[in-house]
């Protein structure tokens, strides 16, 4: 039987997908009558979208509805969002350690002495010593003291 739905029937269904229920139940949700929501439940029944699963309890079998979804669980919703929103504080707070702990590194990298140029002024350094060029030694020694950030006195 193909029943042509109505906005009853719609309210019906909504109610119904949040799960199983009677009648009585049903007629105070939607505000109509209980007489009246009994009789839209029987025929939703003929048409299969619902089923009487005993004692006067029915539940949805078939929403014929195409934008048919059931209703949010506010409670869950709002559980997620705080979850949420306490998850982003956390991010944040880990954020901010994190550029602390950037800034602080990169603090200590400008104190590191360029290895490179360490590197040149020990090769130098070495080839006046084993030239025995003390001009050169004094020169080396110069540029590895400056090189590695070694103040005179």
């Amino acid at each position: 039987m193909s029943l042509k739905l109505d906005g009853v029937d719609g309210e019906i269904l909504d109610v119904l997908q949040n799960g199983r229920n009677v009648p009585a139940n049903i007629a105070d949700e939607i505000d109509k009558s209980r007489q009246y929501t009994h009789q839209r439940l029987g025929l939703l029944e003929a048409a299969q979208h619902v089923q009487n699963v005993g004692r006067g309890v029915y539940e949805l079998v078939d929403d014929p509805r195409t934008d048919a979804e059931p209703e949010p669980d506010v409670d869950t919703l709002q559980e997620r969002i705080d979850t949420l929103e306490s998850d982003l504080v956390d991010a944040r707070k880990e954020i901010e350690s994190y550029k602390a702990e950037l800034s602080k590194r990169n603090e200590q990298l400008e104190g590191v002495p360029d290895r490179q140029e360490l590197a040149r002024t020990i090769e130098d350094l070495e080839r006046a010593c084993e030239n025995g060029d003390g001009n050169g030694i004094q020169v080396a020694l110069g540029r590895l003291k400056e090189a590695a950030g070694v103040d005179d006195e």
